[in-house]
């Protein structure tokens, strides 16, 4: 799926996060939030990197995979 600046996701948030190694490496359990899509650039593959601003105003990107979408814009 193809997101747009503006949209409302789910993105995985990795502050605090005391799990196991293997759990973190492989995104099991990593807790979620709601955030903004603020820009969309391509990386050196030519994929969409998302960058996202969550409620607390950290700015984080992800790949289209890590994001679920809640709204559009």
């Amino acid at each position: 799926m193809n997101y747009k600046v503006g949209d409302l996701v789910l993105a995985p948030r990795t502050y605090d996060y005391d799990g196991p190694h293997w759990e973190w490496c492989t995104g099991l359990n990593m807790p979620t939030e709601h955030a903004i899509i603020t820009e969309v650039k391509k990386d050196e593959f030519l994929n969409d990197r998302y960058y996202v601003k969550f409620t607390n105003g950290e700015i984080a990107y992800f790949h289209g995979e890590e994001l679920k979408i809640v709204a559009f814009a």
